[in-house]
């Protein structure tokens, strides 16, 4: 595939809406960006990176929702 297309595409995304809701925003769909980062670069086979990634979606997530969300456990499902 166009796996670092992809790459480009999803860091631009995840740092866009990192700078318009700020580094310790609780917003879902920073969780969202960081979850699509996270898949990429497990496709990517760069897991430690990839790891950061799906925490911090894991993390806003659980906060949001709580553990037993559909979210979260999507998220536990991808780390």
């Amino acid at each position: 595939g166009r796996f670092q297309e992809s790459l480009a595409c999803h860091r631009e995304a995840y740092q866009m809406r990192l700078e318009l809701l700020g580094e310790n925003s609780q917003h879902p769909d920073l969780a969202q960006s960081a979850n699509n980062l996270g898949l990429v670069l497990i496709d990517l086979n760069d897991l430690d990176q990839a790891l950061i990634y799906l925490q911090r979606a894991f993390n806003i997530w659980n906060s949001l929702y709580g553990e037993k969300s559909s979210q979260v456990a999507l998220c536990t499902f991808n780390m």
